[in-house]
């Protein structure tokens, strides 16, 4: 560590010129990497397979479920009246216009009274867009909302759902919500509180440099790794909230006791060498260990983990690396400027912090049961704890999505609906079954509410794979693709 610590030193220009071209670069990618995230959370196997092969073949779907858009004719009119019908039909084909490459199941398209609700007023749609980045984003569903509105006639309701409304509890038209920088930027505001107390002048602000430029170097990292292979968006979080928080804490370690070295009467340089070979060995120890546990994450059959594995590995290793190069560069040349006006000093205890330490001394047994009881609180809520995929009950309680749902739940529409089941079938070398077969044996599935497949055009009694049209006049969903022919049953709606 002295070694490394009087190399960085010599080249001060070079490590400062160095970490601020890695910044200013992880500035101007960072969007791109972000785009590149995915938030697939598909576990390998046969399904896995299954949605990667919708995914290529039809541009969506698999594991990104549909929105739901949800028309409510005016009083004294029925869905299934054929004017009323050829409404919806031009309504829910203007979503075709409006979002390309969208796929559609609905009334018109199927002339399946699953469509349409009990008291037959209200219809909804199946809309398959192209994978929606982010979380809780609206996606296309500001386009659909806007595509619909403009489409149905006076006195309609209009409203859309599905999973990803839900989860976010946005209504559909509604922009961008907290941005990732943002809950980046509240944290570091918050950690910028508990440094000024805890330094009483302007080395506050060094932690969370440091924190800035680990961040912006490790997004940079991982922003190579998206090209070559997946990388769960569950990482930007990790890097932006995780990074932070260890890069401050490391920062943490070296900026106090490099203060302790100066205030027990070594020049600045000695401090900066002395706090390096201590709490820098620490910091390198730390970083290392955690890096080291992570590793374990890469090697896991699940791509998301794995992704998050990548994560976790950079983002120790980087904080270590700015840490023990770019911090003692800043304290040996203008640290003792930003020890300013302090306030406090590292020469005696706290007062407050001493006092509480011989409190809890005094009365150790106390103490103990009291942490005990803290701890037990903050367990009691996991005996309740159910693993699993959250029901519509358990997402957005309010909003227009909420609302949308809520018409098709009365009207006897089970909110399995925003969940449908694709199931893929091929017609090719003789492999699974017509999609009209499959259909009928999943419709006899309990929990099964409905099952529709496509009714393919025909030439001489062979299936003919349709272009990448958006819409079929009679089918719900277009042929896989003449890359890889078939037809696909394309879903069934469970109950719940």
């Amino acid at each position: 560590m002295p070694a490394l610590t009087r190399f960085v030193l010599r080249f001060k220009v070079l490590v400062v010129v160095f970490w601020l071209v890695v910044a200013v670069a992880g500035v101007l990618t960072i969007s791109g990497t972000t785009h590149r995230m995915t938030n697939s959370f598909a576990m390998p196997g046969q399904a896995f397979r299954v949605d990667n092969q919708i995914v290529r073949d039809y541009g969506n779907g698999g594991s990104q479920t549909p929105f739901v858009p949800v028309l409510t004719a005016p009083a004294g009119q029925r869905i299934a009246d054929p004017g009323t019908a050829s409404a919806t039909g031009r309504a829910f084909a203007a979503i075709a216009r409006a979002v390309p490459h969208a796929r559609i199941a609905d009334y018109a398209t199927t002339h399946n009274r699953a469509f349409i609700t009990r008291d037959g007023r209200s219809t909804f749609a199946l809309v398959y867009t192209a994978p929606v980045a982010g979380f809780g984003g609206p996606g296309s569903g500001p386009a659909i909302q806007r595509a619909l509105a403009a489409a149905v006639p006076a006195g309609w309701h209009v409203g859309v759902t599905g999973a990803q409304l839900l989860a976010g509890g946005k209504p559909a038209s509604s922009s961008k919500g907290t941005g990732l920088m943002t809950e980046a930027l509240i944290g570091a505001i918050g950690a910028l509180v508990i440094l000024a107390f805890v330094f009483a002048s302007f080395l506050a602000f060094l932690p969370l440099l440091i924190g800035g430029v680990s961040v912006l170097a490790t997004f940079l990292l991982v922003g190579g790794l998206t090209e070559i292979t997946g990388v769960s968006q569950i990482v930007q979080f990790l890097i932006a909230l995780i990074g932070l928080g260890v890069a401050i804490d490391y920062s943490l370690l070296v900026v106090s006791r490099w203060r302790e070295e100066r205030a027990a009467g070594r020049d600045n340089a000695t401090a900066v060498t002395e706090a390096m070979n201590r709490a820098g060995r620490a910091v390198v120890f730390s970083g290392l260990t955690v890096a080291i546990g992570l590793l374990s994450m890469i090697v896991l059959p699940v791509p998301m983990l794995r992704s998050v594995g990548y994560g976790g590995v950079l983002v120790p290793l980087v904080s270590v690396a700015v840490a023990v190069t770019l911090l003692p560069v800043i304290l040996a040349t203008v640290g003792p400027r930003l020890d300013w006006p302090r306030l406090r000093t590292e020469r005696s205890a706290s007062r407050v912090f001493s006092a509480w330490a011989r409190g809890v001394y005094r009365h150790r047994w106390i103490a103990a049961l009291a942490g005990l009881g803290i701890l037990t609180a903050f367990m009691l809520p996991a005996l309740s704890l159910h693993l699993g995929e959250p029901g519509s009950t358990a997402q957005a309680t309010a909003g227009p999505a909420h609302d949308a749902l809520a018409t098709l739940t009365r009207g006897g529409i089970p909110s399995g609906v925003i969940t449908p089941v694709e199931v893929l079938t091929s017609t090719a070398r003789g492999g699974s079954a017509a999609p009209g077969t499959v259909a009928a044996t999943a419709a006899r599935t309990p929990g099964i509410y409905a099952a529709l497949a496509p009714a393919p055009p025909t030439t001489g009694g062979q299936a003919r794979p349709s272009s990448r049209s958006s819409r079929l006049p009679r089918a719900a969903f277009r042929p896989a693709s003449r890359r890889s022919p078939g037809w696909r049953a394309p879903c069934s709606l469970p109950r719940t």
